[in-house]
């Protein structure tokens, strides 16, 4: 089926349906802008599709001040993967499976 019935009209069924999900990215190794680059084309290769961004912004480190400073944006993202989108967690997994792939070891603050 391609549209179910609710009390309130018709809505598209489950594998119609896009999920969105807004995600906050930041770094402060190496070629950050290099680096969110290549985030979202692995990102949108995942199946988070990035469909709008923030414009690039520095920020201090907060709670360990004697680092470089972060690059962070925000974006927001159709989520191909029902199952994914529809789990925080499996969402979480998949966005730290990128973290891996480009390189981030998981520790520190």
């Amino acid at each position: 089926a391609t549209s179910t019935r609710t009390p309130h009209g018709t809505r598209p069924a489950r594998a119609d349906m896009a999920c969105r999900a807004v995600v906050a990215i930041g770094s402060n190794q190496g070629d950050r802008v290099d680096l969110f680059r290549r985030a979202l084309r692995l990102l949108n290769a995942a199946g988070i599709v990035v469909e709008r961004h923030s414009s690039l912004y520095e920020t201090a480190p907060a709670y360990v001040a004697d680092q470089p400073v972060f690059l962070n944006a925000a974006f927001v993202a159709r989520v191909d993967d029902p199952d994914v989108g529809a789990d925080p967690i499996k969402l979480l997994d998949a966005l730290k499976r990128v973290e891996r792939e480009l390189g981030r070891v998981d520790g520190g603050v």
